[in-house]
């Protein structure tokens, strides 16, 4: 039969090894950054007096990757967003 204290110090164990497990696998496995493609854009970056002329910007997670981006520098899942010649903008700065 086990003592209760050796099956604490054997749970506490257990619970280690598998925090352990989890942060190991954690740091080897990134989580995938959400990648957004608004197609055919105009952008104004708050500074000209006008706007640009249409074209794609490239968003990964809240930062702007690529003004100018083509299709195939998002990746195969990126969401894509056909902006129909609409203004944008580059948010607060």
């Amino acid at each position: 039969m086990i003592k209760p204290i050796n099956k604490l110090v054997a749970g506490a164990l257990c619970i280690a090894l598998l925090l352990s497990a989890a942060t190991s696998f954690a740091a080897h496995h990134e989580e995938k950054v959400s990648q957004i493609l608004f197609k055919n854009v105009h952008v104004w970056d708050g500074k000209s007096d006008g706007v640009s002329t249409a074209m794609n910007v490239l968003v990964e997670g809240k930062l702007i990757k690529k003004v100018g981006a083509s299709e195939s520098d998002a990746g195969s899942e990126a969401t894509v967003v056909e902006g129909k010649g609409e203004n944008t903008d580059t948010g607060p700065n």
